[in-house]
């Protein structure tokens, strides 16, 4: 498998999160909630983006999605670990906002949740995101980084400009994602990321209902 050049894999990790930033400072201020600019853009921008990219390099045919041995084994352990790193590390995100890694001032918390709000969640971060970012990210580029899954994490962490604060959490959530997909595919993943996102939107709205 040819592995890219290290900038290569630094603007195809970084360019979805570009284009994803931009969209969100524009459309933030037209919207009523800037949140929304951030959930519209994982829905219009990072889905077709990254799925584009990895169908045009594949345009001969993409690789089969196989699902591998001892994959309940291998989900709990990247799940128990992904909780336990994140939960490690994510107290110091106040911290570093209040740092100065808050920039850029695009909102990140829904507030009180709406029935736009629940959707556009549930459609981006919840289903249509992990399913986009693991086939690109983990499925694509993480083979073929320079530095292998760890360079690849960190620049998925990176990825993620809209919330600097975070990149640490993100990374350390990630390597479990990474460890996965050498063990087999990006099903597992997939299913992995779809759980951390569903019980994030679980503690958003848990936050909203005790407000």
């Amino acid at each position: 498998m040819t592995r890219f050049r290290l900038p290569v894999a630094i603007f195809l990790h970084l360019f979805p999160g570009v284009l994803l930033l931009a969209f969100a400072a524009l459309a933030g201020p037209l919207l009523d909630r800037p949140v929304h600019a951030l959930l519209v853009g994982v829905l219009l921008i990072v889905v077709p983006v990254e799925l584009g990219l990895v169908r045009y390099a594949f345009r001969h045919g993409l690789p089969r999605i196989r699902v591998p041995r001892r994959a309940g084994r291998i989900f709990v352990i990247s799940l128990a670990a992904s909780l336990l790193g994140g939960a490690a590390v994510s107290w110091l995100e106040p911290l570093l906002r209040d740092a100065g890694a808050g920039w850029p001032m695009i909102p990140t918390a829904p507030g009180d949740l709406d029935a736009v709000t629940v959707a556009l969640w549930i459609a981006g971060p919840v289903l249509a995101g992990p399913i986009a970012e693991e086939i690109y990210f983990r499925g694509w580029l993480q083979p073929r980084t320079p530095g292998g899954p760890v360079v690849s994490c960190v620049l998925f962490a990176v990825y993620h400009l809209w919330q600097p604060y975070a990149w640490l959490t993100v990374f350390v959530v990630a390597l479990p994602l990474a460890w996965a997909r050498t063990r087999g595919g990006v099903v597992v993943p997939i299913l992995v990321h779809y759980t951390m996102n569903a019980l994030t939107f679980a503690a958003l709205v848990w936050g909203a209902l005790q407000r």
